[in-house]
């Protein structure tokens, strides 16, 4: 039994007989049973060639108007010799840009599974890859989890080579690189580490290198699965890295100083390394106004809040310190929560987990039905709760604005994180109150200093403390965020050398 079912290799090199090589070619993509794989033999000149490529993956009509016709017309060579036959071919006969040579025939396997066609030519001990790719993908689109009221309205597809561009029609500099990798060692599939050379710290990029380069996988499904295996702490509650579906929030990633991880196939981009502050952040505060955008980002903070600790707050104060509750609203609560039968932990939880299946049942069903569902079905399991009197109507409004906090983060994986974290909490003021959530929220931030992400501390620039853009918890103006993140080259820090807003230096001067 070979080490990698899905691996088949050839290894072998490109022999000078095209039989030879169609046969081994053709054996190994099962060309009997795959009605898909093409082979076209056809006369180049006055010696025969033959074209291998799968159908639906690559452009026939490509194929036909700029290799086949260009080589079936081409007059004989009387001073070509056979093994300059395909050098002579990419020189002077196909009017193609992406032309490369290959002389293993795995090298030529993968190209042709990728959607290229392969070129033999009798004689001659090298083969043609040209770009022919043609498979069906999705055009670009609004981002469906990140939708901004301002800003663009580009969103990642699944093409890396689409991707790509979109990334450098943002951030139009010679600086902008996108070195290509591998993963995947029996079917694998293409992945780029775009950064900003001379902005991005060199460490870091060579940890994302050592990182991707070192996976032992058959296959890699996603960019998610990715993240799984880069990871630093992968047992902790907290993702390390900021996903994105946006080129905007990319670029802007890549202006910090942070390096960006691509897959193709999939319609999102990591940012490494990653704070809890790009998590929290959300990307349409960038395009606002900083009162505005400050405004925003507080009430993003606090629906944070609300979504870890309202819950256990509430559980804290109604069974351990109630003494500190006004009166009246003491008697309201205790009034209504005298006719449920159940306790309050337990209420809570059945209650959080029905706005779980809620929010799931509204996610996976497609369109404005599921929309309609997630209100509907709130609205009569929150009053048929409260009528039979299985819950108390204070409870529902702590379990409906914490998971409206929820909803305020834009990251998906976080937000299934802080829910976790809203379970531990409860537990903890279940157990001891106030004095629990005390002792739970010391751990979470020693959980929270212990992270890192690429090597870098996850709860930088506060924990430790370093140089950092002004815009964290606050959005401050523009022409103030004067400097990069620490995770930057060092050299390479400032993002302006003198005054941002130079006109009024200018006005100024005149005015005197």
């Amino acid at each position: 039994m070979p080490e990698n079912p899905l691996s088949d290799p050839i290894s072998q090199p490109v022999s000078g007989t095209m039989n030879y090589n169609l046969a081994l070619l053709r054996n190994t993509l099962r060309a009997g049973v795959n009605a898909d794989v093409v082979t076209r033999r056809f006369e180049c000149g006055d010696f025969p060639a033959a074209a291998v490529y799968v159908d639906g993956m690559a452009n026939a009509e490509y194929i036909s108007q700029h290799i086949l016709r260009p080589l079936m017309e081409s007059a004989p060579c009387a001073d070509e010799s056979a093994s300059s036959r395909a050098a002579c071919a990419a020189a002077e006969r196909l009017s193609s840009c992406g032309v490369k040579p290959c002389q293993a025939l795995d090298d030529v396997m993968e190209s042709v599974l990728s959607g290229d066609t392969a070129l033999f030519f009798e004689g001659c001990a090298e083969a043609l890859v040209v770009d022919t790719k043609g498979f069906p993908k999705r055009g670009v689109e609004q981002p469906v989890n990140e939708t901004t009221v301002i800003g663009a309205q580009e969103a990642f597809v699944e093409s890396l080579k689409t991707n790509l561009s979109l990334l450098r029609r943002g951030v139009r500099t010679p600086r902008f690189v996108a070195e290509p990798l591998q993963v995947g060692t029996g079917a694998p599939r293409g992945v780029a580490l775009v950064y900003l050379d001379g902005v991005c710290n060199e460490q870091i990029l060579s940890e994302a290198r050592r990182r991707i380069t070192h996976l032992d996988m058959d296959y890699i499904a996603g960019i998610e699965v990715l993240e799984q295996l880069l990871e630093d702490s992968p047992h902790s509650l907290f993702p390390q890295f900021a996903h994105t579906e946006r080129p905007d929030r990319a670029v802007s990633f890549l202006l910090e100083g942070m390096a960006l991880i691509l897959i193709d196939g999939s319609p999102q981009a990591l940012g490494v390394p990653a704070s809890l502050l790009h998590l929290i952040h959300a990307p349409d505060v960038t395009f606002l106004r900083y009162p505005a955008g400050t405004f925003l980002r507080l009430v993003s903070v606090m629906g944070v809040l609300l979504t870890a600790f309202l819950p256990g707050v509430y559980l804290s104060l109604l069974s351990y310190h109630n003494e500190v509750l006004p009166l009246a609203l003491m008697t309201s609560i205790y009034e209504t929560q005298s006719r449920v039968p159940i306790p309050v932990f337990f209420e809570l939880l059945l209650m959080g987990f029905a706005f779980d299946l809620i929010n799931t049942a509204g996610a996976r069903i497609p369109g404005a039905f599921g929309q309609a569902l997630g209100v509907v079905s709130a609205l009569i399991i929150g009053q048929a709760a409260v009528t039979a009197d299985l819950v108390s109507p204070m409870l529902i409004i702590v379990v409906a604005v914490s998971g409206l906090g929820q909803l305020m983060i834009t990251d998906y994986n976080l937000s299934l994180s802080f829910r976790m974290l809203q379970l531990l909490f409860s537990l903890s003021a279940a157990l001891g109150g106030l004095y629990g959530m005390s002792l739970a929220l010391l751990f979470f931030f020693g959980e929270l200093c212990s992270l890192s992400s690429m090597g870098v501390p996850f709860f930088y620039p506060f924990a430790p403390t370093r140089m950092h853009n002004p815009d964290l918890l606050t959005r401050y103006p523009v022409w103030q965020q004067r400097v990069r993140q620490y995770i930057a080259n060092p050299g390479r820090m400032m993002r302006a050398q003198g005054r941002a807003r130079a006109w009024e230096k200018e006005k100024n001067d005149d005015d005197e």
